[in-house]
């Protein structure tokens, strides 16, 4: 099975950057562990763990070491769909010493409905960042297959009236 483009096997991806899942609670705590230059990083940026936010953490060469992306429900699949399309391109991978765990499947297919472009009649400008799978990344099928169906309704009912006829459809359903 090949992978979509919002996702890279970890034995193809260079240098993943370690993407950090957090939330209110755990914030306060993750934040009395980081050194000056962090805190004062995130201070000058005024972050804040509201669900939805991220904050880039700068290398010492300049480039990104590692994302905080703050959730307010680690089980919403939809907590980390935002970051596919805002992160600049690049290789992410969830770190395991996040302070709050979220379900791989859940990140997955949020990552996936996120990163989703009607590029029928336009391509997109830019590809979207793109989420590290840890192990197989084919797995047993079942965590592309939701994403598939809901890409496939997407373009479905994103498709023109004129493009997309009684006929088209009977062809897609039947190639189903």
């Amino acid at each position: 099975m090949s992978l979509p483009a919002c996702f890279v096997a970890a034995s193809d991806a260079a240098s993943p950057i370690p993407l950090l899942v957090l939330d209110r609670a755990a914030y306060p705590g993750w934040r009395e562990k980081q050194d000056a230059a962090t805190l004062a990083w995130l201070d000058a940026n005024a972050f804040t763990p509201s669900a939805g936010s991220f904050m880039l953490l700068p290398g010492d060469d300049g480039r990104p070491r590692a994302v905080l992306a703050a959730v307010a429900d680690a089980n919403d699949p939809l907590a980390l769909s935002h970051l596919p399309q805002l992160l600049p391109p690049g290789d992410y991978a969830l770190d395991a010493a996040s302070p709050v765990r979220i379900d791989t499947a859940l990140a997955l297919l949020g990552w996936g409905l996120g990163a989703y472009k009607f590029d029928k009649y336009v391509a997109p400008t830019r590809p979207p960042a793109r989420l590290v799978l840890a192990g197989d990344p084919g797995g047993d099928g079942r965590e592309f297959a939701l994403l598939r169906a809901a890409t496939l309704v997407r373009d479905l009912v994103n498709t023109p009236t004129e493009h997309m006829g009684p006929a088209d459809l009977q062809a897609t359903a039947e190639r189903l």
